[in-house]
């Protein structure tokens, strides 16, 4: 594992920088930033407060994709997603949640999609402290492009066959969710 010294772009403070993860987590003004293109920018994140918290417990990151889903014209033979919320234009808005840390494909599809589609009540307000938080693996940038892949699965998976499909996906913010796990 390759460690890199960083400063904080917020308060200046020095900062240790795990060589796999793309996020970092200021010790000291608890911010985080994202580092692409040798840049850095801070972003927001929430922290899923545990039911139960160990020494065990890691935290999960998640991209939060705030988006504006369009579909211009389908056809299809079956129904619709319902996790939409239509606008009188047409427009949906959806939270489209792509994992983050280093998984297989098929955690991958299955993280996603049920955090997409399921009306999940989590408590925020957590905080990782000493907690391990896993490193993230998936850009910001490789989050908006995966939010497509994402969007057709779910559209693709439902009862029916999709013959056609033209849609327009508009990400109108990220952010990043840490979700505790206990290994």
């Amino acid at each position: 594992m390759k460690v890199s010294a960083i400063t904080c772009p917020k308060c200046g403070a020095p900062s240790k920088l795990n060589g796999t993860d793309l996020l970092f987590m200021c010790e000291r003004c608890e911010t985080l930033h994202d580092i692409e293109e040798n840049t850095s920018r801070m972003i927001e994140y929430e922290v899923v407060r545990p039911d139960n918290e160990d020494d065990r417990t890691q935290y999960l990151p998640v991209w939060k994709l705030k988006s504006e889903f369009t579909v211009n014209s389908s056809q299809s033979d079956g129904f619709w997603s319902s996790i939409y919320r239509t606008d009188d234009a047409g427009k949906r808005e959806l939270n489209i949640f792509i994992p983050a840390w280093d998984t297989d494909p098929t955690s991958f599809r299955s993280w996603a999609i049920n955090l997409t589609t399921k009306k999940w009540n989590y408590r925020m307000g957590g905080r990782i402290g000493r907690h391990k938080r896993v490193p993230a693996t998936v850009s910001r940038k490789q989050a908006h492009e995966l939010a497509d892949f994402v969007v057709v699965t779910i559209e693709a998976e439902k009862p029916g066959t999709m013959q056609y499909l033209d849609y327009s996906l508009k990400i109108l913010d990220s952010s990043v969710v840490y979700i505790p796990q206990t290994i």
